[in-house]
């Protein structure tokens, strides 16, 4: 049951955090109810409570689906979105719109716009042409090994994700964007990892 703040459903866990702190933040992620947070928090929440499934576009509201096409749009057909991309994009934004994002780097309050969400939920992603001109992100989504962070409440979330979803142990991202715009995106050598699977 998932009707409040918390969870009464037990879900599956990955693997065990190993240190107090880690095991603190996993006792209370397990019961909390993600459908209540933005996307970013809600796809950790999932994933850190043993959820599997691929990561798609509807994952993702309208307004991150847009600065996801967006951000893609400044790499100029380079294949990829490093974290770099992100800075260029909002200082883009601030330039020609006067917005300025909650965070410019990953934190906590990166949730609370759609650039922010989509940085702490993808981070760095490749994307290409489908062979049907669709506009297709591929990522995993995973944890590598954090620096220390200078916000205390996001480092010890990416050190306890670091351990629980270690680099190649996440769930599998394609988002579909469609068939926009005419440009042709340089392809990028990728097998899709659930080519073969029931979807």
């Amino acid at each position: 049951m998932a009707d409040g703040l918390f969870s009464s459903e037990k879900p599956s866990v990955q693997t065990e955090p190993s240190s107090i702190r880690n095991t603190i933040l996993d006792f209370l992620i397990q019961k909390l109810n993600p459908q209540l947070f933005p996307t970013s928090a809600k796809t950790f929440i999932e994933t850190m409570q043993g959820n599997k499934e691929q990561i798609t576009e509807k994952n993702f509201t309208p307004e991150e689906l847009v600065a996801i096409k967006n951000l893609i749009e400044i790499t100029q057909n380079r294949g990829d979105v490093q974290y770099s991309d992100y800075l260029d994009f909002m200082k883009k934004q601030q330039k020609e719109k006067g917005t300025i994002p909650a965070s410019i780097r990953p934190s906590i309050l990166s949730m609370l716009d759609p650039i922010g969400n989509v940085q702490s939920t993808l981070g760095r992603f490749t994307y290409s042409r489908d062979p049907q001109g669709n506009l297709v992100v591929i990522d995993n989504y995973d944890f590598n090994k954090q620096k220390p962070s200078t916000d205390a409440i996001y480092g010890a979330i990416r050190n306890y994700a670091g351990e629980k979803i270690p680099t190649g142990s996440g769930r599998g991202v394609r988002i579909n964007l469609g068939n926009i715009g005419n440009q042709t995106y340089q392809p990028i050598q990728y097998k899709d990892p659930f080519a073969d699977t029931i979807r």
